[in-house]
């Protein structure tokens, strides 16, 4: 009799009852550790993430106004690049062409004209082949040479030989253009001072409008990571968030909203143009910590966490601290706990 109540004592205090995150595990003996799902306690970073909307586009949008007046007779396609010396558009069969430069077209240069804009165009002259027999300097004054040169390319584009380029001529622009979409169409009439498309550059952007009270989320230089319309993840780094919170004219309950810049650093096999995108963002990390599966940590019934670890085919219960939670992983530490300590997980 005394033998089967010390086995009945024995056979208790060899069982524990566990209980997880999903519910209770079933009590097991201490020594039986057969046909277990296990796994191992891991040194890794654990990244939380949260996902924000965005606008895939492309950057530095600027419109292209015309300074003439007559009918729109050309204009180059909506997602054309342009470079330099290349005609954006046609106002009565005349070309308004792409130079490229920091200062705008803002006046007639002809002779004894002297500025920022004369030097643009002398690079741009040099630049395209331009350049009066070798003669041709960037001075910023519009001389004798410059003017040689300016009938030298006016004749290549089979425009008057005057030596003069006339407002409305050329548009400067810091970089190569791509043509974005069109405010008029060929046939129209164009005015002084009327926007004739927007442009950008070629360089792929994502905005976000985030909400003004999430605007500690992200600050700029954060890297992020974007998943695009075709399913493709490419890195980026946020180049500008707004100071100037903006609200909705159609629904001022609405909470205002703050413009995120994102430049991205990868690859974009897409044309598409203001496609929904999704951004993940970095809210939190925890470097070199010893992390398992959610699945392996343990509630104990008397309070406090847990991991069931196995050595030597059995199991035995360790006490733990849990620190971050991240893509599914949860920090631990304690006395029992080191890197590759084998645990059991949740069935």
């Amino acid at each position: 009799m005394a033998g089967g109540v010390a086995a009945t004592i024995a056979a208790v205090t060899v069982a524990w009852f566990l209980v997880t995150r999903d519910g209770a595990r079933e009590a097991r003996a201490s020594g039986d550790a057969t046909d277990l799902a296990t796994t191992r306690v891991e040194r890794r970073d654990l990244v939380e993430r949260q996902t924000l909307d965005g606008s895939l586009g492309f950057a530095d949008e600027r419109a292209l106004v015309s300074w003439r007046t007559g009918v729109l007779t050309w204009i180059a396609k909506e997602g054309d690049v342009l470079r330099r010396g290349e005609a954006m558009y046609e106002v009565d069969e005349r070309p308004v062409v792409l130079l490229i430069g920091e200062v705008p077209a803002y006046r007639a240069m002809s002779s004894g004209v002297e500025g920022g804009d004369v030097r643009e165009l002398q690079r741009n002259l040099l630049a395209l082949g331009f350049d009066d027999g070798g003669e041709l300097e960037v001075t910023g004054e519009f001389d004798s040479d410059t003017t040689e040169a300016v009938r030298d390319w006016q004749e290549d584009l089979e425009l008057v030989r005057n030596g003069v380029i006339e407002l409305g001529d050329v548009a400067f622009f810091p970089t190569s253009r791509r043509m974005g979409s069109h405010s008029l169409e060929v046939d129209q009439p164009v005015a002084t001072a009327v926007q004739i498309a927007t442009t950008t550059t070629i360089q792929r952007v994502v905005s976000v409008d985030l909400a003004a009270s999430d605007q500690g989320l992200v600050a700029k230089g954060d890297r992020v990571r974007v998943k695009l319309p075709n399913g493709d993840r490419v890195g980026g780094r946020v180049s500008s968030v707004s100071r100037v919170a903006q609200s909705d004219p159609a629904d001022p309950t609405a909470e205002p909203t703050i413009e995120v810049t994102i430049r991205l650093t990868g690859a974009v096999q897409t044309e598409l143009d203001q496609a929904p995108v999704d951004v993940d963002v970095e809210t939190s990390r925890a470097e070199d910590v010893l992390a398992v599966p959610v699945q392996a940590l343990l509630a104990r019934a008397g309070g406090g966490s847990a991991l069931e670890v196995v050595s030597g085919g059995k199991t035995s219960l360790v006490g733990v601290e849990t620190g971050d939670f991240a893509g599914g992983y949860v920090e631990v530490s304690g006395g029992g706990v080191a890197e590759g300590l084998e645990v059991v997980m949740a069935s």
